[in-house]
């Protein structure tokens, strides 16, 4: 590509500082929270309280002790699903922009992906929460309903797997559009999700495609990844006595070659989906490059229409 000659290497040098800087504060962000609720349950759960050597113990004094078990449980799966939302917000805020302004004004920098993340952080907070109402919960029940048709039916359980992933892909890729348009074109959360799915719906070959080319090249890094850790085993395994250091340095080697990759791929990865959607998908969907903020107000405006009419 020639725009990778011509924004390459500031979208690569961009990536690295955005996804250290987020990397680190959701890190900093992660030890605090354990810290604390480390804290707290080490000072509630008294040990003290229960007697080891009575082989039927109270079951009030084991309830006192495994109540707040439960209740950090819950807290911290509340806050793993805000850490979730916050640190892909930053990162898809800042990677979408960064791209966005290469594809899209021909302009790079390499602050670019850390000042759009801080930037549009709320912006994106909102879509990927309308997101995650309209496309990621009901395919979690869909995921949650073909487990349950697996357990009785193991072949009818496989055979709606296939579909169901196809689908996914291709609704991810509906998604990354509406991203992209909702951050280039300043529009509203559920214009950006109409039009994300009329991407699939209006240029479903193309949709198609760019989901193959993105499944193509995830597959090619887990391949990668995937020799690094089967050589490791191989080697361990080969060895007369297994040394744990050994062990630690080849985790310590394949994260950093994690590190390494992870943003290049991310970037390549959303310039393929951006060109082919402004060069390709957004022209039939929506007409002339310069119509497409026109034709998503008409979206916009329809939708109000349709709310005034059923009021």
């Amino acid at each position: 590509m020639d725009i990778l000659k011509k924004h390459g290497f500031k979208l690569f040098a961009g990536s690295y500082l955005g996804f250290l800087t987020f990397g680190v504060i959701t890190l900093i962000v992660s030890l605090i929270f354990f810290g604390i609720m480390g804290t707290s349950l080490y000072q509630a759960f008294d040990l003290n309280q229960l007697d080891l050597s009575n082989p039927n113990p109270d079951i009030a004094t084991l309830y006192q002790l495994i109540e707040p078990l439960g209740y950090a449980f819950i807290i911290t799966l509340v806050f793993m699903f805000l850490i979730y939302f916050i640190s892909t917000a930053l990162f898809t805020a800042g990677m979408t922009s960064a791209v966005n302004e290469a594809v899209y004004q021909d302009q790079s920098s390499t602050t670019s992906f850390l000042t759009y993340g801080f930037k549009r952080f709320w912006k994106m907070l909102k879509l990927l929460l309308a997101y995650f109402v309209v496309l990621y919960i009901p395919l979690m029940l869909v995921d949650s309903l073909i487990s349950v048709i697996s357990s009785h039916s193991p072949a009818l359980g496989l055979l709606l797997l296939i579909p169901y992933y196809i689908l996914t892909i291709l609704l991810h890729v509906s998604m990354v559009h509406g991203i992209i348009l909702y951050l280039q074109k300043d529009l509203r959360v559920w214009t950006a999700v109409k039009a994300g799915f009329q991407t699939l719906t209006r240029a479903f070959g193309q949709t198609f495609l760019s989901g193959i080319l993105l499944l193509v090249l995830s597959i090619a890094v887990m391949i990668v990844f995937g020799i690094l850790v089967v050589l490791s085993l191989f080697i361990m395994g080969t060895a007369s006595e297994p040394n744990p250091f050994f062990f630690l340095l080849m985790i310590l080697v394949i994260g950093v070659i994690a590190i390494i990759v992870i943003p290049p791929i991310s970037i390549i990865y959303q310039l393929i989906i951006t060109k082919r959607l402004k060069e390709i998908i957004e022209p039939r969907v929506f007409g002339n490059h310069s119509e497409t903020q026109q034709q998503a107000s008409n979206v916009d405006s329809d939708l109000n229409s349709n709310q005034s009419d059923k009021e």
